[in-house]
Protein backbone atom coordinates (compact mmCIF):
# COMPACT_ATOMS: atom_id res chain seq x y z
CA UNK A 1 0.00 0.00 0.00
CA UNK A 2 1.22 3.48 -0.85
CA UNK A 3 0.99 5.73 2.20
CA UNK A 4 2.22 9.32 2.32
CA UNK A 5 5.69 8.29 3.52
CA UNK A 6 6.01 5.83 0.65
CA UNK A 7 4.88 8.44 -1.87
CA UNK A 8 7.47 10.92 -0.54
CA UNK A 9 10.22 8.31 -0.83
CA UNK A 10 9.09 7.33 -4.31
CA UNK A 11 9.16 10.98 -5.38
CA UNK A 12 12.65 11.41 -3.88
CA UNK A 13 13.93 8.31 -5.69
CA UNK A 14 12.32 9.42 -8.97
CA UNK A 15 14.03 12.80 -8.71
CA UNK A 16 17.37 11.03 -8.20
CA UNK A 17 16.56 8.90 -11.28
CA UNK A 18 15.81 12.03 -13.33
CA UNK A 19 19.24 13.40 -12.45
CA UNK A 20 20.96 10.07 -13.15
CA UNK A 21 19.11 9.71 -16.45
CA UNK A 22 20.42 13.09 -17.62
CA UNK A 23 23.99 11.88 -17.01
CA UNK A 24 23.29 8.57 -18.73
CA UNK A 25 22.05 10.41 -21.82
CA UNK A 26 25.34 12.35 -21.95
CA UNK A 27 27.16 8.97 -21.89
CA UNK A 28 24.86 7.74 -24.71
CA UNK A 29 23.31 5.03 -22.54
CA UNK A 30 20.80 3.00 -24.52
CA UNK A 31 18.25 2.81 -21.74
CA UNK A 32 16.13 0.24 -23.55
CA UNK A 33 18.99 -2.30 -23.52
CA UNK A 34 18.95 -4.91 -20.76
CA UNK A 35 21.77 -4.85 -18.23
CA UNK A 36 22.35 -6.13 -14.68
CA UNK A 37 20.64 -3.74 -12.28
CA UNK A 38 21.20 -3.94 -8.53
CA UNK A 39 18.81 -2.76 -5.82
CA UNK A 40 19.98 -2.00 -2.30
CA UNK A 41 18.12 -2.26 1.01
CA UNK A 42 19.01 -2.06 4.70
CA UNK A 43 17.27 -3.64 7.69
CA UNK A 44 17.84 -3.71 11.43
CA UNK A 45 16.39 -7.20 11.73
CA UNK A 46 17.91 -10.25 10.09
CA UNK A 47 14.51 -11.91 9.87
CA UNK A 48 13.05 -8.88 8.04
CA UNK A 49 16.03 -8.89 5.70
CA UNK A 50 15.43 -12.57 4.94
CA UNK A 51 11.72 -11.94 4.28
CA UNK A 52 12.65 -9.17 1.84
CA UNK A 53 15.15 -11.51 0.18
CA UNK A 54 12.40 -14.08 -0.27
CA UNK A 55 10.15 -11.48 -1.91
CA UNK A 56 12.97 -10.32 -4.19
CA UNK A 57 13.77 -13.90 -5.20
CA UNK A 58 10.10 -14.43 -6.01
CA UNK A 59 10.33 -11.47 -8.37
CA UNK A 60 13.28 -12.89 -10.29
CA UNK A 61 16.16 -11.22 -8.42
CA UNK A 62 19.36 -12.93 -7.35
CA UNK A 63 19.93 -11.88 -3.74
CA UNK A 64 22.77 -11.46 -1.26
CA UNK A 65 22.91 -10.56 2.44
CA UNK A 66 25.70 -8.81 4.33
CA UNK A 67 25.99 -7.40 7.86
CA UNK A 68 27.67 -3.98 8.08
CA UNK A 69 27.49 -1.10 10.52
CA UNK A 70 24.81 -2.74 12.67
CA UNK A 71 22.53 -3.23 9.66
CA UNK A 72 21.66 -6.12 7.40
CA UNK A 73 22.21 -5.08 3.81
CA UNK A 74 20.30 -6.87 1.08
CA UNK A 75 21.33 -6.61 -2.55
CA UNK A 76 19.18 -7.90 -5.37
CA UNK A 77 20.28 -8.12 -9.00
CA UNK A 78 18.31 -8.68 -12.16
CA UNK A 79 18.75 -8.08 -15.88
CA UNK A 80 16.45 -5.31 -17.04
CA UNK A 81 16.28 -2.19 -19.18
CA UNK A 82 16.23 1.26 -17.59
CA UNK A 83 13.27 2.70 -19.45
CA UNK A 84 11.19 5.20 -17.48
CA UNK A 85 8.38 2.66 -17.18
CA UNK A 86 10.72 -0.03 -15.83
CA UNK A 87 12.44 2.36 -13.39
CA UNK A 88 9.15 3.72 -12.01
CA UNK A 89 7.97 0.14 -11.44
CA UNK A 90 11.30 -0.84 -9.86
CA UNK A 91 11.37 2.14 -7.50
CA UNK A 92 7.72 1.76 -6.50
CA UNK A 93 8.02 -1.97 -5.81
CA UNK A 94 11.30 -1.48 -3.93
CA UNK A 95 9.93 1.25 -1.65
CA UNK A 96 6.84 -0.84 -0.89
CA UNK A 97 8.95 -3.95 -0.22
CA UNK A 98 11.27 -2.07 2.14
CA UNK A 99 8.35 -0.57 4.07
CA UNK A 100 6.58 -3.95 4.28
CA UNK A 101 9.62 -5.39 6.06
CA UNK A 102 10.53 -2.35 8.20
CA UNK A 103 13.55 -1.54 6.09
CA UNK A 104 14.93 1.16 3.85
CA UNK A 105 15.30 1.20 0.08
CA UNK A 106 18.76 2.65 -0.49
CA UNK A 107 18.60 2.95 -4.28
CA UNK A 108 19.63 1.08 -7.39
CA UNK A 109 22.51 1.01 -9.85
CA UNK A 110 23.33 -0.38 -13.24
CA UNK A 111 26.10 0.10 -15.78
CA UNK A 112 25.83 2.31 -18.83
CA UNK A 113 24.86 0.19 -21.83
CA UNK A 114 25.82 1.38 -25.29
CA UNK A 115 27.25 0.02 -28.51
CA UNK A 116 30.68 1.63 -28.07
Amino acid sequence: MLGKGNMNEIQRQLEMWRQQKEKRIVYQDKLDLSREVEVFFSFRSKSNARKAMSDLSGNGFSVALAFRSLRYEVTGSKNMALTDEAVVALITASVVLAKAHSGTFDGFAGPVANDV
